[in-house]
């Protein structure tokens, strides 16, 4: 039997998955692991629904709007906690939580993979699907299944990083603001790091209205690009717009402006598993050594620290260049609920990564500084009810999504 640590220090969230299922005596040595978990005064409330039937998978992601992940693994175990009158939710979360942690650690030592999903879609829905009392609440899901393939264990900091005793004293505290103006660049290319998923990007894995919005803003793109000159893409971070140009355009020459040696390793594995060339750039020293063609940043500026990348882009682009840009726009419907969010609700909206949607007049304005002409702008969403229809003209201005296409200016 696997030792406790080993079994601690090697487990990994696993996210794809062979066509191997898994026993139901296996399953069941799995929630008898989670069962044996710390529970609130010992009331061991929990339950556990396994789904491994294809139909209702089916139903959860299309009629409950889980994630596409369900589709692909073996079994979702829900964990179910009861509400009570003797402890409040909070301890009640902490139990069910504590079975979680049991199972991942069992599945791994099992050989097996599995993923701990908060993100499962409508809990009414799910209720209603499954035919949960309304007594239960559903804090999760876990897949489970044959690992398909091998991924690198994301790092981990030194222990005296994240420990200090009898207070807290830590020389580099986790900053609580929204805005990315507040972090350094290197804090939060940190940060982006640590949220890098190996099985990432997956079909239809957006949140909510935002895979017509993607569509919409690959379309333009595709149109505007080349599919013969040298192309560099500023920090691609998942690589959802980089797999998709390349699968769709045969750009020879392109290349990546990454972030980190973790995020370069991800990138270079998406990039295999649907047998594309990608070349990874590891700083911007190297980006200003050479000059592009074609130049794309897809929804990056709003999650910088400045703006001083236009700048940067002008030096790297050779002359009569294309630059290619969208960012979220704060004069917009998406812009307004952003901004209550920050600070009505206290709360990020969509998004982990500090952002803070640009102003499209200003973003012009500093493009016409920095010697580039305007030649095409498209807006996406100008109402949240109208989420990934293209805008032109004048009233682009006001859509959630802009892109711009920049050519840099010939000298006389």
């Amino acid at each position: 039997m696997m030792d406790i640590f080993e079994a601690i220090y090697n487990r990994k969230s696993v996210r794809h998955f062979s066509d191997k299922k898994i026993s139901r005596e296996t399953i069941l040595k799995i929630i008898d692991s989670a069962q044996q978990a710390p529970s609130a005064c010992n009331q061991q409330l929990w339950r556990f629904i396994v789904v491994e039937n294809d139909s209702l998978k089916k139903e959860l992601v299309h009629k409950a709007g889980g994630i596409n992940l369900f589709l692909s693994s073996s079994a979702i175990i829900f964990v179910l906690y009861k509400h009570n009158n003797v402890t409040d939710e909070l301890a009640n979360v902490q139990s069910a939580s504590a079975s979680i942690q049991n199972m991942l650690l069992a599945a791994h030592a099992l050989g097996l993979g599995a993923t701990w999903i908060n993100y499962i879609g409508d809990r009414r829905k799910i209720h209603d699907i499954l035919q949960i009392p309304k007594e239960f609440f559903v804090l999760a899901a876990v897949i489970m299944g044959y690992p398909k393939g091998k991924i690198k264990k994301p790092t981990r900091p030194l222990v005296d990083e994240i420990v200090s005793f009898d207070k807290y004293d830590f020389q580099l505290s986790l900053l609580n603001e929204f805005s990315p103006k507040k972090w350094n660049l290197k804090t939060l290319l940190e940060m982006r790091s640590k949220t890098l998923r190996l099985s990432e990007p997956e079909e239809g894995a957006f949140p909510y209205g935002t895979k017509g919005e993607f569509d919409s803003e690959l379309s333009i793109t595709l149109r505007w690009l080349s599919h013969q000159k040298s192309t560099l893409e500023i920090m691609p971070f998942a690589g959802t717009h980089s797999i998709q140009i390349l699968k769709k355009m045969s750009a020879k020459n392109f290349f990546l402006l990454s972030e980190s040696v973790e995020s370069d390793y991800f990138l270079m594995q998406r990039f295999k598993k649907v047998g594309i060339n990608g070349r990874v750039l590891q700083n911007e020293g190297e980006i200003l050594k050479k000059k592009f063609k074609q130049i794309i940043c897809f929804q990056k500026l709003e999650e910088m620290p400045s703006l001083s990348w236009i700048q940067k882009v002008s030096f790297a682009l050779e002359k009569d260049g294309v630059f290619v840009l969208s960012f979220r726009n704060s004069i917009s419907f998406f812009g307004v609920h952003s901004w209550l969010q920050r600070t009505l609700f206290r709360k990020m909206p969509h998004t982990p990564i500090p952002f803070e949607p640009l102003n499209v007049f200003d973003i012009k304005q500093i493009l016409l500084k920095n010697g580039f002409i305007i030649e095409e702008q498209f807006g996406i969403s100008l109402f949240f009810f109208l989420r990934g229809k293209i805008v032109n003209g004048f009233f682009s201005n006001f859509c959630k999504l802009v892109l711009v296409k920049c050519k840099k200016k010939v000298d006389n």
